[in-house]
């Protein structure tokens, strides 16, 4: 796969999570600005990442989500619950052609036709979503858009060399999209700091900022240090804004005589540098552009920008035209004279030259045209494309002349006098081509008003490199460096730290050989020595690939806010989830490995442990129920918790379902304690629903739990108090990748045991063996736990070792909370391990975990305690 394609996948997800998030927040602050803002960016980000790879139908799909996340932006409709269902339906298709791609590198014709369907049903939904009161405002409008302005206008000159070029493109872009450009001079007091007045903030707060720049109106260096005032202001500062004078003159009201408003000639911060040199490549391009631009072809037109970008020299001066031809060129048509210059200004290597005059030079916005006139104006241009195929000159004379009588009655009646006045200047030529594609350009403008106009307004311009940017420069100071490295580098660094970690397992093997067969036992000495030195730099080195494989636990959690939210409605419950910890870290392996089983967890918490509205009421409860989700690290573990505040777990009811099940014998249904039975909800095949419905009821999902995540070497329990609610625990590793395991012996034969579960090795006596129901048991500090003779769990036929005094060594273990004794015949110390599960048929014995290569290249069975605890 190409890599920017790849690029555009991964960064594509990311955009998408967050969309998720930002839409399930909105539902419960439905007026917040910033998030609001932060949602049309993102869309708007990812509409434009696919519009370079020419997916059309995702780009349709993520401009039609744009559009009705811009009219909620702009308060014409108000943010509800339908229009949350609608734009995650459409980010669900987004995310399917995200998946498509990622595997085929194309999407399918099925999913783009469903991403149509859905954009049209989003464009329709926007009358139904318009609110009254919205009408009503357009009502109270006055008639006339028309600003009267009788001031005469300041024009500022500005010092284009004092503002970053990306600002420059900012402000340009402001200019283009018709905004009010006004540049502020702001000269606090001196005393201001003493009235409480903070010049710094109000610069910052200044609404729609492009640019600011504060400078001392004092030269300091020719003074005595010993009699500055700190507390005197001496700084000015100079500002842009996307504002008319009116807006910032209401946002300066209190310090109206400190400042001055300027209008600047945006056209002049367009200033190419760089080296002058001449190329037969240029001419090529220029020709060619001016060629796309008068077919009006103007996506191939920046493709062709796009190219001349890529081979042109970055510190050229015809790279740099060609960067502000990018900018010009997401405006078109409207910005054509400005891009014949731009191209007549690569041609000549000569600075380009615009108006003068900035108000010469200002683009109207888009004609606002009624929709019968666009009728009208489809019509004449199908006129003026026959005209092309009629060979009588009388008619097609007279025939044009009506067409240019018509679209100038039109403009009159719809009072676009500036349209007007370019018309004629157009029919004058009497060219039938040129009045066509004034037509053209017309209904292309209409079509395409809101997308051309709002497309970089939701883009935040990046902050000047000036003293007013201080705070966002500490903040990219302490902001953490990230490489993005693909996974499949990681697992094979993975890999190839776990063969050092076997290699360097063999060392010791090797320092006995030497010692015991060759009788060199300083040199034994000294590759021990060396293996202390190897050991501890290995250990560091999986430590810090270990720590570049942890993930945070938020990478799970982040999917169920919108899972959470799309039950709850379709079981009609009111729920609040609340995530805690999500900041803590396990390994990528073990975190991709608890999605499936927390899923099934929420899922019941859902549907089995939150009560409906009605009841919890009843029961003087809030309506809405509560899951936490939390996480947390013990040691070297991570542990998972599910809490909800629902009815509980009835014990009593779990042991009548099971024993009707045959799960539970009669004795142990009068015998078995409520925490026991709770536990039995893990059994195969258990389920207390009542009905069987589409989320649950089937008994196959916390069975399906316990069984996950003991595959990962994890653990699963379960509290529960009825009427009160439940909290599910799950604890995992933090690592699956490399294992820690004691080395035993029994009949001659060496296993492992991982340490995990291992609390203390002791020496026991026959005598203090004893038999209770046909189970061996023996009091350990006070404890009694059961004992098994591996030989006997692994069906070898041999009696266990003993010393001198007849003691077994034995294995005290911890498991699921549960001791258990394990009788062996030796101890052989300590591995690192890489553990390698069963695969075929093998993958049947339970009572191995899986298999390592030790250091003397010999093969290890794993033994899983778990299983040894079943079988007890």
């Amino acid at each position: 796969m190409d890599a920017l394609l790849n690029q555009f996948i991964v960064e594509g997800k990311e955009l998408l999570q967050r969309v998720y998030d930002v839409l399930i927040e909105l539902e419960e602050d439905t007026e917040n600005k910033e998030l609001l803002d932060e949602l049309f960016r993102v869309v708007h980000t990812l509409k434009g990442n696919s519009g370079l790879f020419n997916f059309g139908a995702m780009t349709k799909l993520l401009h039609a989500s744009e559009d009705l996340m811009n009219r909620v932006r702009e308060g014409e409709i108000s943010y509800n619950s339908d229009i949350a269902d609608v734009l995650l339906e459409a980010m669900d298709i987004v995310s399917a052609m995200m998946d498509e791609i990622a595997s085929n590198e194309t999407i399918s014709h099925e999913l783009s036709q469903k991403a149509q369907e859905k954009a049209d049903h989003i464009r329709a939904k926007f009358l139904a979503f318009k609110s009254a009161e919205t009408h009503n405002k357009e009502d109270k409008k006055p008639q006339s858009s028309i600003k009267e302005d009788t001031k005469p206008k300041n024009i500022y000159k500005l010092n284009h060399k004092l503002i970053p070029e990306n600002i420059k493109k900012e402000i340009v872009k402001a200019y283009l999209e018709g905004k009010d450009i006004t540049f502020v001079k702001y000269s606090p007091e001196e005393e201001c700091f003493f009235k409480g007045e903070d010049p710094l903030y109000l610069v910052r707060a200044t609404p729609n900022l492009l640019w600011a720049r504060g400078y001392l109106r004092e030269d300091i260096n020719a003074q005595d240090p010993l009699t500055l005032d700190i507390y005197k202001c001496i700084t000015d500062f100079e500002i842009i804004g996307a504002e008319d004078e009116n807006t910032l003159s209401e946002h300066f009201n209190y310090v109206s005589e400190q400042v001055r408003f300027f209008d600047i000639d945006a056209l002049s911060l367009v200033v190419p540098e760089g080296t002058k040199t001449q190329d037969p490549m240029y001419e090529d391009f220029v020709s060619s552009a001016r060629k796309l631009l008068e077919e009006n072809d103007i996506d191939s037109f920046k493709k062709t920008v796009e190219s001349f970008l890529e081979w042109t020299s970055p510190d050229s001066f015809a790279h740099s035209v060609a960067q502000w031809l990018k900018v010009f060129s997401d405006y078109l048509p409207k910005t054509k004279p400005f891009v014949y210059t731009l191209l007549k200004s690569i041609e000549t290597l000569n600075p380009p030259v615009f108006k003068i005059n900035p108000e010469e030079n200002k683009l109207s916005k888009t004609p606002t045209l009624s929709e019968e006139s666009m009728l009208l104006l489809k019509t004449q241009l199908k006129v003026l494309e026959n005209l092309k195929e009629t060979n009588d000159e009388t008619f097609k004379t007279n025939t044009f002349v009506s067409v240019l009588n018509t679209v100038k009655n039109l403009l009159k009646a719809q009072q676009q006098s500036d349209l007007l006045q370019t018309f004629e200047e157009i029919a004058s030529s009497e060219s039938i081509d040129k009045v066509e594609e004034f037509i053209k350009t017309l209904l292309e403008n209409k079509q395409e008003e809101k997308s051309a106009l709002e497309k970089p307004a939701e883009e935040k311009p990046e902050e000047p490199k000036e003293k007013i940017d201080q705070k966002d420069q500490t903040e990219k100071k302490s902001a953490a460096k990230v490489l993005k490295v693909d996974e499949s580098r990681i697992d094979k660094l993975m890999n190839l730290v776990g063969e050092l970690v076997i290699a360097k397992n063999s060392i010791p093997y090797l320092a006995k050989k030497v010692a015991d067969v060759y009788g060199m036992t300083d040199l034994s000495k000294e590759i021990k020595s060396q293996y202390a030195v190897f050991n501890r730099i290995s250990e560091e080195l999986q430590d810090a690939v270990m720590q570049i494989r942890m993930v945070t636990v938020s990478t799970v959690f982040q999917r169920f806010p919108r899972l959470v939210r799309d039950i709850s409605k379709k079981l009609n419950k009111k729920v609040k989830l609340i995530i805690e910890g999500e900041e803590t870290e396990a390994d990528k392996d073990v975190i991709e490995a608890l999605s499936d089983p927390l899923i099934h967890i929420v899922r019941n918490s859902l549907d089995h442990g939150l009560e409906p509205p009605e009841e919890r009421i009843q029961k003087g409860k809030p309506e809405t129920g509560t899951i936490i989700l939390r996480a947390k690290q013990e040691g070297d573990h991570v542990i998972i918790e599910c809490e909800d505040d629902g009815r509980g777990i009835d014990p009593n009811k779990v042991k009548q379902k099971a024993y009707q099940k045959g799960l539970i014998s009669e004795e142990q249904l009068s015998t078995m304690s409520d925490d026991e039975a709770i536990k039995l909800i893990f059994l195969p095949g258990f389920s207390t629903a009542e009905v069987t419905t589409e989320l649950s009821g089937r008994g196959v999902g916390m069975d399906v739990v316990r069984r996950a995540v003991e595959e990962i070497g994890g653990s699963v329990s379960i509290k529960s108090i009825l009427g009160k609610g439940t909290t599910i625990s799950i604890s995992l590793p933090l690592s699956m990748a490399v294992s820690n395991i004691m080395l035993i012996e029994t009949a001659e034969e060496r296993f492992g045991i991982p340490i995990d579960y291992i609390l203390e090795t002791i020496k026991i006596s026959k005598r203090d063996l004893h038999s209770i129901n046909g189970k061996m048991v023996s009091t350990v500090r006070g404890k009694i736990v059961p004992f098994i003779y591996l030989n006997d769990a692994l069906d070898i036929q041999k009696p266990h070792l003993t010393d001198e005094d007849g003691n077994y060594l034995s294995l005290i273990l911890m498991v699921n909370k549960e001791y258990l004794g394990i009788i062996v015949d030796r101890f052989h110390g300590t591995a690192d391990i890489i553990l390698k599960p069963f695969e075929g048929f093998l993958k049947e014995i339970n009572i191995f975990s899986g298999s390592a290569i030790m250091g003397d290249g010999s093969v290890l069975l794993v033994i899983n305690p778990k299983e040894l605890v079943r079988w007890e």
